[in-house]
Order: C-alpha cells, then sequence, then structure tokens
C-alpha cells in the first residue's frame, strides 16, 4: 500500500550502514517510524527530507506494519531553524509533540508545532515565550484547560503571563525572571500530564 502523506519530521536516527529511521508527524496527528533508505549515501537524493524539521510531502509505502520513505518533495522550508536558540527550542517541541501524540492521534497539535516553529523562524520572538506557548497549547488542545482572569499591560505574575500567551500576544514585555519562572511551572505541569520528562529541556 502506498500513500501520500504531509508530515513533519520528528527525529532522525542512523538505521543500518546507510539508512535512516525516521519519526514523521503527520497533518493528521498521527506518529509513525519509517525508513528511508540510502540517505546517508554522498549524493542521495532524499537527504534533505532525512532530518529533523523536514516539512515535506512524503510517499510511504506500507509493508506489513513496516513504513518505507519511497519519495518527498519539501513544502516549506523550515531549515531556518540553525541558530543555537532557535534549533534548542524547536527541537524541545518536536520532542514534546512526540510525547502528545504518540499514543492518540490529535491532528491540533500538528498545526500547533508549524505555527510555533514559524515564530522561531520568521518572528523575533522570545524563544521562551514561543516555548511556553506550545506546552500551553499542547495542554489546552488534549483538553486540560486553565480559567483565565482578563488581562492587558505589562505582566508581573505567572497566570498574567500565561493569560496573555493564551491570547495570542506576540510582543510580550515581560522581565526575564518572569519568563523563566513561567515556562519553569508551564514544563512542569506539561510533564505531570504527560508523565514524562523531555531530554531536549535538559540543555535549556
Amino acid at each position: 500500500m502506498n500513500n501520500n502523506v504531509t508530515a513533519i519530521v520528528l527525529f532522525a536516527e542512523d538505521y543500518l550502514e546507510s539508512d535512516k529511521m525516521v519519526t514523521l508527524f503527520s497533518s493528521e496527528g498521527e506518529v509513525f517510524k519509517a525508513v528511508m533508505k540510502g540517505v546517508k549515501k554522498q549524493g542521495a537524493k532524499l537527504k534533505f527530507a532525512a532530518q529533523p524539521f523536514s516539512f515535506c510531502s512524503f510517499d510511504v509505502a506500507k509493508k506489513g506494519n513496516r513504513y518505507t520513505v519511497t519519495g518527498a518533495s519539501v513544502i516549506e522550508e523550515l531549515f531556518s531553524v540553525t541558530d543555537y536558540d532557535s534549533y534548542t527550542y524547536g527541537c524541545a517541541m518536536l520532542e514534546a509533540a512526540y510525547r502528545v501524540c504518540c499514543y492518540a492521534a490529535n491532528p491540533q497539535i500538528f498545526v500547533l508545532l508549524l505555527r510555533k516553529l514559524k515564530e522561531l523562524i520568521y518572528r523575533n520572538n522570545n524563544s521562551k515565550i514561543v516555548l511556553t506557548s506550545f506546552f500551553q497549547g499542547c495542554i489546552h488542545k488534549s483538553g486540560f484547560l486553565y480559567e483565565y482572569s482578563p488581562f492587558d499591560g505589562k505582566p508581573t505574575t505567572v497566570m498574567q503571563l500565561l493569560t496573555l500567551t493564551n491570547r495570542g500576544v506576540a510582543d510580550i514585555d515581560a522581565n526575564e525572571e518572569l519568563v523563566d519562572l513561567t515556562l519553569t511551572r508551564i514544563y512542569k505541569r506539561f510533564c505531570e500530564i504527560f508523565e514524562c520528562n523531555l531530554k531536549s529541556m535538559s540543555v535549556l
């Protein structure tokens, strides 16, 4: 069976001598692994699609329980997630998306991930606030809701800052200490809900 899948590569691991095993996150919110044959060879045509952040249309063949990528075309370049901040915070979002959707598909998380990755690349937003907003969105779109009080202005508490990120406010004027505390709090809540710890957060 052959399928065409719109997906983002979450992880890519060496597999056998010249292949890679990629973890794909589809626009339907499903997570699955697929082999990409020969992509470690010099001049491999699909090398561009065998790395994290690749956003492509993948041709996927299924045989039994095994998937193999047979072709790919770029939908949008997300490779600009290359500076240290963007890359590390982006990796945290990829890992978080995997944790949320590895057992139950959720297409809303795919849309959220794509939007937040673009914020890292194209906007001069605080990376910590973008990641905070992503964790917050994962929690909400999985059915766990907070109650927010109306607020405008410069936030001075964690809940005020979360109120603004929940509304999608892009340019938030908040001191760095509050931003750090808010990210720590929302990440802790994320870990409690999804019963996990993210390896990528250890380098942030």
